[in-house]
């Protein structure tokens, strides 16, 4: 749905939200929820994302 709705780009939801809404599906809506009003870049949200796997689960749950 944030894709077709703009909020999110097609790269970000198949390389960034698509691993982690198998990991957690619930932690992926509460970043797409928390990220949608920032618009993101592709390379923001890799950069995003390479900092979320190498932080340990409290700092996770902060993002």
């Amino acid at each position: 749905m944030a894709v077709m709705q703009g909020r999110l780009s097609f790269w970000a939801a198949v390389r960034v939200m698509a691993p982690l809404a198998r990991a957690n599906r619930e932690h992926a809506r509460q970043v797409i929820e928390a990220t949608a009003r920032h618009g993101l870049s592709s390379r923001e949200w890799r950069n995003w994302f390479e900092a979320y796997q190498g932080a340990n689960q409290v700092v996770r749950q902060l993002s």
